[in-house]
């Protein structure tokens, strides 16, 4: 819902993800093509951190060689650049590019599955990680943003409660396995929904995207049915057909109909603050219904600015916050007044 800004120590990981992949890419396209047993003497005679993390990994060093090895392998690393150049539009679903062979495609998703976890890697690239590599980016992540970054609807503190997400599944783009930009901590509902339905583009990228802004939520709690509904208030075509992808794969209208009663509960609670309010200033009756609009304005505006404050750092804040002006409209003001007015006079 809410866009994120990469900093922190969630955002160092990801950076050293890229920092080693230029160098490897620069590895493979300047070494030059001799034989692959001379190839390795220069690797055990190169001090460098990525030669320390080929030597000591021989599934790295042999796909590192073999890469450079293979005629055209400087269309990895212009594939690489391209994507990340461009990596927008890949998300937009206006482009597409592929991994220019097997070899790096396996290597690439190498470093996610297996690389990026071993002790020569954390040591070279990591050395103040003492834990698995993908649980630091997870925990560091949660430091940072504390709700599903995809549904803002589950509360997601403890790396325990989190998964991380290729946006473009490594499995289609391997290339961007590792991408800083690509990984996505989210709640495991909303990762195993990528996982499991097919992503369809355009989709909003929490990274590039802030949602919240183009949605509306609606209700209507007056009379039961209750309903809550999200309204895609985006006017650009192409826009809200990347809103209607995302209200679809995440299944966001059932998610958000299920909180009717949370928001019942919230409008009982600004009631119960209203009357208290009023009741320790001890005013005379008869109820005055100005001073009486003035606190619920004064409650309502408290309550919209500590959750305005929480976007990102607490779930259901774009619930709370587009609720707030829901009663902040005429008809369903004037009712919740009414109501509070009724229990002061009884």
């Amino acid at each position: 819902m809410w866009k994120i800004r990469r900093v922190g120590h969630f955002a160092q990981i990801g950076d050293v993800f890229d920092r080693f992949v230029d160098e490897f890419l620069a590895w493979i396209t300047t070494e030059p093509q001799v034989s692959y047993s001379m190839l390795e003497e220069r690797i055990y005679a190169t001090d460098t951190p990525l030669c320390r993390v080929m030597r000591a990994c021989p599934k790295l060093r042999n796909c590192a060689i073999e890469l450079v090895l293979h005629p055209k392998r400087e269309e990895v690393a212009a594939a690489y650049y391209e994507m990340l150049d461009k990596y927008t539009r890949l998300v937009d679903g206006t482009l597409h590019i592929e991994c220019p062979n097997e070899i790096a495609a396996d290597c690439f998703e190498y470093f996610y599955d297996e690389l990026i976890e071993t002790v020569s890697f954390r040591n070279e690239y990591l050395p103040n990680i003492s834990e698995e590599t993908k649980r630091a980016f997870r925990r560091d992540f949660g430091m940072q943003i504390k709700s599903c970054p995809y549904c803002d609807l589950k509360y997601i503190p403890f790396h325990g409660d989190t998964s991380i997400d290729h946006f473009l599944t490594k499995t289609k783009v391997q290339l961007l396995a590792i991408h800083s930009e690509n990984l996505v901590t989210s709640c495991t509902a909303c990762n195993d929904r990528l996982k499991n339905q097919q992503l369809i583009l355009p989709m909003v990228h929490p990274f590039l995207y802030q949602a919240a802004d183009k949605i509306n939520i609606r209700f209507q709690l007056t009379l039961p049915p209750y309903e809550i509904n999200l309204v895609v208030t985006e006017t650009d075509t192409f826009e809200k057909t990347r809103l209607t992808n995302y209200f679809a794969l995440f299944d966001l209208q059932a998610q958000y109909k299920e909180r009717t009663d949370k928001m019942l509960g919230e409008r009982q609670d600004i009631r119960r603050e209203v009357v208290h309010s009023y009741k320790s200033a001890a005013l005379p009756k008869p109820v005055l219904r100005h001073r009486v609009s003035d606190m619920l304005d004064s409650v309502l505006a408290s309550r919209r600015e500590r959750w305005r404050k929480l976007k990102g750092r607490q779930e259901f804040v774009k619930l709370y916050l587009d609720y707030y002006a829901y009663l902040q409209t005429p008809n369903i003001r004037s009712r919740l007044l009414q109501y509070i007015i009724s229990e002061l006079e009884n």
